[in-house]
């Protein structure tokens, strides 16, 4: 049974940095800035949904894709 440790040496993450650091195509300093700004975008993101009202009862079926003849559906 592998281990948590071997799922993340194949993470597509861990790898494409890993792949981006061997072959010099950013330095360790930039991939931090670069994971820098995007926690900080990401705990903006957070703050504004937690801080935002909920949406209406009505907002549920907007925007919903539906496809009337899509074959699995059996009811």
């Amino acid at each position: 049974r592998a281990s948590g440790e071997t799922y993340k040496e194949k993470d597509p993450v861990e790898v494409a940095l890993q792949v981006i650091l061997a072959n010099n195509w950013a330095t360790n300093e930039q991939v931090e800035a670069i994971q820098n700004r995007v926690e900080a975008e990401v705990a903006d993101c957070v703050k504004f949904a937690e801080e935002s009202p909920w949406p209406n009862d009505d907002e549920v079926y907007k925007d919903v894709y539906a496809q009337q003849d899509y074959p699995y559906i059996t009811d």
